[in-house]
């Protein structure tokens, strides 16, 4: 499988059921790829961030320090 069939596959499982051969390529190329699986780690917290803004259900910009963090949680530079 490839890592950009993985990654649609990835976001799919966060918003609705995927099939077990899915689960199961999913799982394996996972196994073997290690840029997948920290995409997967980077996707579920953004996932968290996001569902947390959208139950505020008001308009929330991100402060500078809350920034720094989610970069520091993402190890981005």
């Amino acid at each position: 499988m490839s890592c950009q069939k993985t990654s649609y596959i990835l976001e799919k499982e966060q918003v609705s059921k995927i099939s077990l051969w899915e689960k199961i390529s999913m799982k394996f190329h996972l196994l073997i790829c290690a840029l997948c699986r920290k995409y997967k780690s980077d996707s579920k917290i953004l996932g968290k961030i996001l569902k947390g803004l959208h139950q505020h259900k008001t308009h929330h910009h991100l402060s500078d320090p809350e920034k720094s963090e989610l970069k520091k949680k993402l190890n981005v530079n």
